[in-house]
């Protein structure tokens, strides 16, 4: 008898949560809905540029200070 009422408080808890979750996702599609295609993209773009500036500066940095290096240990000691 027991297993019997969880099994009925466990289906009314169901029927209470859900109209809430689909209003979520009514919300959810309805944000993604009013933001324009232009204005995602600007936002991806915005974003990714934001992050190579420093890629590329790192890559000629490690590039750069070995060729220095050799550079400089070959003008010093072999003079």
């Amino acid at each position: 008898m027991s297993d019997e009422k969880y099994i009925i408080e466990m289906e009314k808890r169901r029927q209470k949560l859900e109209p809430a979750g689909k209003a979520k996702e009514k919300t959810e599609k309805q944000t993604a809905a009013a933001v324009s295609r232009a204005e995602k993209r600007k936002s991806t773009e915005k974003e990714s540029r934001s992050r190579l500036p420093l890629v590329n500066l790192l890559a000629v940095i490690f590039i750069l200070v070995p060729i220095a290096v050799y550079i400089c240990y070959t003008f010093l000691f072999f003079r």
